[in-house]
């Protein structure tokens, strides 16, 4: 045994890509695998299938194991251990043959009754038939040292880091770019904006989709944050370390194994105190902050539905028809799907929550439900892709967008009116607007001008002098609501140069 405690030793990165690359090529190339994930089977994406299937999981469990050997080869723990895997091809060989499905039945063989067990005979089975693992210490060295949540947490911590990564980085780039085009090509279309479903005031479509996108990325930002502190352990069954120590791993071989071998080697995040499980802190972030991404994709599939119905028919995104009413085509179906994916992601979350606290911080009650983690991150992912067709092929009615400002466009200016004679002094401004010039201007369609013009030479002594007090310009923009768009264009340049990436 050597001592290179405080020495820094430069460790075989190919090591570890190799074993997770071994890993997503036997998820795509390998058809008979049950590559079912968490979720309804109808929402299935194949992107996440190599690292959520459910016969992918044994494989995250043995590149931990494997690369625990491999690391206690690079620091010469016994001179005789060394490491047959060498080749790509060497992992896919192996991989392609192990299935969680052939875990669960070598678990439940008499003498066995151990998930991590059972991980533990695949491994020294394979090496026995393929290298011989006399001339390997592989038996000697199998999980040596460790405690099944030293590899649990630590492969569930690498499954959910590379997917991210791999994944929906890529995704979440991709709709982002489909989403600035879109806000740019309806950055001049002028909407009626509206509260309460009620018409309220002049905006820009370019406008209603660059505030949910600030949204989007100030979301997906604390993501990568939170993706950044994904962890595991190698501190033993109560986190202290003690068979580490005594076996001269840490503190003799190295200064912190955790650091070395989670950070340096695995390049997960930096390790906190563990019991016999990570706390669930930093997992149960990173999946709340898909909750929150999922809320803003069931905004935009909200908004789409609405805007696309037939009251209002500003939008048209994707549709389908009916099963019985042969005239529609635009129920909108994607819009729909991501407003709903919400609840359900919601939903799954829930599970989560239980798991903040065990019985002294270490129990099985609740292990169950873990299984079912991805499925936050399985519907998440959905969600994007769904976002990426809706708002690819989004269109936008500009007359009718025209039409329904039309309609109240001289109304919607109550606002201004208001605090311009609140500012002239008269008193209860806002009710005199509200129950005396609006309703004679949806009788007689004319502008807000015109009819303050009427009403303040009926009544010259009271309305007359504070409508006399109102500047000739500021009379001007209640003419034209469409100028009365505040800083809406700059709003949208702002988020045009706010890309995700």
């Amino acid at each position: 045994m050597n001592s290179k405690t405080n020495q820094t030793l430069s460790y075989d990165k190919q090591f570890l890509t190799r074993a997770l690359r071994g890993i997503i090529i036997v998820g795509q190339r390998y058809k008979k695998r049950n590559l079912q994930m968490p979720g309804n089977v109808r929402y299935q994406p194949k992107q996440l299938q190599p690292y959520f299937g459910y016969d992918q999981w044994v494989l995250w469990l043995m590149v931990v194991e494997l690369c625990w050997l491999k690391f206690l080869e690079t620091h010469q723990y016994d001179a005789k251990l060394s490491v047959p895997f060498k080749l790509q091809n060497d992992f896919e060989q192996m991989f392609k043959k192990m299935t969680t499905t052939i875990q669960d039945k070598i678990e439940r063989k008499p003498g066995i009754g151990h998930d991590i067990n059972a991980l533990r005979e695949m491994l020294l089975d394979y090496v026995q038939e393929n290298f011989g693992f006399d001339q390997n210490y592989i038996d000697r060295y199998n999980h040596f040292a460790l405690t099944s949540y030293d590899t649990i947490d630590t492969a569930r911590g690498l499954m959910f880091s590379r997917a991210f990564n791999e994944q929906f980085i890529p995704q979440l780039k991709d709709l982002d770019d489909i989403w600035l085009i879109k806000m740019q090509e309806f950055s001049e279309v002028t909407q009626i904006g509206r509260t309460h479903l009620q018409n309220a005031l002049p905006m820009l479509v370019g406008l209603w989709l660059a505030v949910i996108h600030r949204r989007f990325t100030e979301v997906v930002t604390q993501l990568v944050i939170f993706s950044r502190g994904l962890t595991g352990k190698a501190s033993g069954a109560v986190g202290t370390s003690a068979a580490l120590v005594a076996l001269g791993i840490e503190g003799k071989l190295v200064k912190n194994v955790e650091k070395e071998f989670i950070v340096n080697f695995l390049g997960l995040g930096q390790p906190t105190y563990s019991t016999q499980i990570v706390p669930p802190e930093r997992l149960t972030n990173f999946l709340f902050q898909h909750v929150m991404l999922s809320a803003v994709f069931g905004q935009l599939g909200e908004d789409a539905r609405i805007l696309q119905s037939s009251a209002i028919g500003e939008i048209k995104s994707v549709s389908s028809t009916s099963s019985t009413m042969a005239h529609k085509d635009s129920n909108p179906i994607a819009a729909e799907q991501l407003a709903g994916m919400y609840t359900t992601v919601v939903g799954e979350f829930h599970k989560i929550l239980p798991n903040l606290i065990s019985n002294l911080q270490r129990d099985l009650r609740n292990s169950s439900p873990a299984r079912d983690y991805p499925a936050v991150v399985v519907y998440t992912f959905q969600q994007i892709l769904t976002a990426q067709r809706l708002l690819k092929n989004m269109n936008v009615n500009a007359s009718r967008c025209a039409e329904n400002f039309h309609n109240t466009r001289y109304v919607i200016m109550g606002e201004l009116l208001y605090l311009l004679l609140a500012r002239a002094g008269m008193p209860q401004a806002h009710q005199f607007v509200n129950q005396k010039v609006t309703p004679l201007i949806k009788v007689s369609g004319t502008n807000m001008m015109a009819t303050m013009d009427k009403l303040a030479e009926i009544d010259q002594t009271n309305v007359g002098k504070y409508w006399a007090e109102v500047s000739a310009i500021d009379k001007e923009l209640l003419v034209h609501p469409e100028s009365y768009l505040g800083n809406a264009r700059q709003m949208i340049i702002d988020e045009l140069n706010n890309p995700l990436f």
